[in-house]
């Protein structure tokens, strides 16, 4: 197998190099030819005990990132209580961009115990894969407290493209800090447990309750070449992977007064990473002790189960959060189960106006009493509420259970320099204020009248005046200043091909053009099924007269423009005008009464139609129809209007006369051409099919 290097720097204060990561492929990833990973990926934490044998442990946190070929993070993330690490679905997401993956342990201190690079690797051509394909893997426990687990399944062998079992290997399997066994695989690579797990007591011993999981490997001249794990509660005959997700992520963010960040707290079952209908469900809203507050337990025919109602009723009942423990059920069995821990803002100090405590206040995490010299009490808890003993009682009588804290008080402190991790002051009066960060650079200051700030969120800002980059502030708009600039704002989106864009000029440099509005959609996706992109939707209604689009110059399209809009007249009376707002195809529906006149459009309304200015020459189509149901009827010109007025076309039928009418009958076309040219207005016949 191909391999690349990986690197292992190893800091613990005074347990230097006891620390190991441990990735279920070996010392690197293997993907495949589209950049996927090979199998599962997941990471254990092992810690070398003075008896000199290595141990799995529960990293207090984990940040781990995927690089690309440059060293460019292209994901990264930080988890709490970390188990296992399994960043299979991080690899899937980002197949074909990632070249290695560094793994940082620390404690809970903060101090990095191990940190480990594992680079990725395609095999060649003639490299040879090992896959370890789980049949059956599941992991119950009993109301009794026993242990009954079951392990089976194939390894495989792929060269190029080629895939076979492997025959008399032996393959690995146990818990994953505790006794280990191994089966020899069959001439088609399958192999089994032989129920060695069935009947194992589920205490707290090395060999099964402190595991984390169990597991089957394949090693080769002791290097792991394929892993499966298997979580406490993860079956299925099926040997598929099952996993509870929140919408939420791998916590529950909260403010400080245990209200829910998230408009919904969505729990979904994933088999395999696809979403999949609960058998029965159970969920448990736990505190602090990690003692039940509120729970779920029954069926659950559905993919997802909405926890807003159960979190809330669990802090309604005066008690915060800290834990939502959940656990699935398929088929009658438990198939997988998760913790997620509920994370609270750190609240903001407020001190109380109150000096004396009372049974009748209600305090709000975060609120401060002075209560005299040595007497200072924050309450300290996400939900409201109060002691039933003034605070200091409280903080010594009830130590372990208390929600006040209690804090050293200073009548008055003198000093030249002050270094605080949070300062809360009631009035304050300075000559300058300097925030910097971590390198010494300026984030925010206030200096000699200027306020100058580098970085920040803004909510709720009300900008009066001032600029904003390249653009002033100007009554209730926004306007480059000095007009002599190509100030422009655009919107992109270059995974769909979109780009959006108004200014002085939203064209390169490099096409020597100039354009003041840019719309492109170039959306191959078709996320949506419709087979249709639209750059721009414009659209003009309410009015007399409505202009969608109206301009000066020419319209250059590589397709066409199309107005499809019919102008249906019925039951006319001799001598109606064709008004040309109403479009461009005149239909005449069943009409049976005689032979009136129908009069071409008059030179004011197909200005007002299409906001044509007086001088301003044009030349406009015009098609009459004769529907087949109805009579014949005269299309008329000037010369057929009494005192022939000029605001009507002389009408020229295929020669330099005018004429006062033409007759159509039904299934009669005829196509116009209405001209306006030197202080003239004409209608010429285009064609006339009879």
């Amino acid at each position: 197998m191909i391999k690349a290097n990986g690197s292992l720097t190893l800091k613990a204060d005074a347990e230097y190099g006891r620390f190991r990561i441990k990735c279920s492929t070996g010392e690197t990833i293997p993907v495949d030819a589209s950049g996927a990973p090979v199998g599962q990926v997941v990471f254990t934490f092992f810690k070398l005990t003075t008896e000199g044998t290595m141990a799995a442990f529960t990293a207090d946190r984990v940040y781990y990132e995927l690089l690309d070929a440059e060293g460019a993070t292209l994901y990264d993330e930080s988890l709490n209580v970390v188990e296992r690490l399994d960043i299979t679905p991080d690899l899937k997401s980002n197949k074909g961009q990632v070249s290695s993956v560094n793994v940082i342990v620390y404690d809970g201190s903060n101090v990095m115990l191990a940190n480990q690079s594992f680079g990725t690797t395609m095999p060649g051509a003639d490299a040879e894969v090992y896959l370890l394909s789980l049949t059956e893997g599941h992991y119950l426990v009993d109301s009794d407290g026993k242990v009954d687990a079951k392990l089976a399944g194939v390894l495989y062998k792929k060269t190029g493209n080629s895939t076979v079992g492997v025959s008399g290997a032996k393959v690995i399997f146990g818990y994953s800090n505790g006794l280990t066994v191994y089966a020899t695989t069959n001439g088609d690579g399958s192999w089994t447990d032989y129920d060695w797990f069935d009947g194992d007591d589920y205490t707290d011993t090395a060999t099964c309750n402190s595991s984390p999981s169990i597991f089957a490997r394949f090693e080769l001249n002791g290097v792991v070449e394929a892993a499966q794990y298997v979580s406490l509660g993860q079956p299925g005959n099926d040997g598929a992977s099952y996993e509870i997700v929140l919408d939420t992520g791998a916590t529950v963010p909260c403010t400080a007064y245990a209200e829910l960040k998230a408009a919904n707290l969505i729990a979904r079952l994933l088999k395999d990473g696809t979403p999949v209908n609960f058998n029965m469900f159970y969920v448990e809203i736990q505190d602090e002790h990690k003692t039940n507050i509120n729970n779920y337990s029954g069926t659950h025919s559905m993919a997802s189960y909405n926890l807003n109602t159960l979190f809330r009723q669990a802090v309604a009942s005066g008690k915060a959060p800290y834990f939502i423990y959940t656990k699935a059920y398929v088929d009658g069995k438990v198939v997988t189960e998760k913790t997620f821990n509920v994370i609270y803002d750190t609240p903001f100090p407020f001190v109380r106006k109150e000096t004396a405590w009372s049974a009748g206040l209600t305090f709000r995490n975060g609120d401060i009493l002075i209560l005299g010299a040595n007497n200072v009490y924050m309450w300290n808890y996400p939900i409201s509420g109060n002691s039933s003993v003034a605070p200091q009682t409280d903080v010594t009588e009830n130590g372990t259970t208390t929600h006040w804290r209690v804090f050293d008080y200073f009548e008055m402190v003198a000093t030249r320099i002050l270094i605080a991790e949070y300062s809360l002051v009631k009035n304050l009066g300075v000559e300058v204020i300097e925030m910097k960060d971590a390198d010494g650079n300026i984030l925010f200051q206030a200096k000699d009248g200027t306020v100058t700030c580098n970085t920040g969120n803004f909510n709720n800002i009300n900008v009066q005046s001032g600029r904003i980059a390249g653009f002033k502030i100007a009554g209730n708009g926004l306007t480059n200043e000095g007009f002599g600039n190509d100030a422009y704002v655009t919107f992109r989106n270059d995974a769909k091909g979109c780009f959006a864009g108004i200014g002085g000029n939203v064209l390169p440099i490099s096409s020597g053009m100039r354009a003041v509005a840019r719309f492109e959609n170039g959306d191959t996706s078709d996320q949506w099924g419709l087979g249709r992109n639209i750059a721009m939707l414009l659209s003009a209604t309410g009015g007399k007269y409505n202009h969608a689009f109206t301009g000066e110059g020419n319209g250059s399209l590589d397709g066409f423009i199309a107005g499809y809009k019919p102008n249906i007249m019925r039951s006319f009376i001799n001598g109606t005008v064709i008004d040309y707002k109403n479009g461009n195809y005149v239909f005449v529906v069943n009409y049976t009464s005689g032979t009136p006149g129908l009069i071409l459009p008059s030179l004011t309304g197909v200005r007002n139609a299409l906001g044509i200015g007086s001088g301003i020459t044009f030349a406009l189509p015009l098609t009459v129809c004769g529907h087949i149901s109805t009579n014949n009827f005269k299309v008329v010109g000037r010369h057929g209007v009494t005192g022939e007025s000029t605001e009507y076309p002389r009408l020229r039928n295929k020669s330099t006369s005018d004429v006062a009418s033409i007759t159509m009958a039904g299934g009669d076309v005829m196509s116009l051409m209405l001209i306006y040219d030197g202080g003239e207005y004409y209608a010429y016949t285009v064609s006339f099919n009879s």
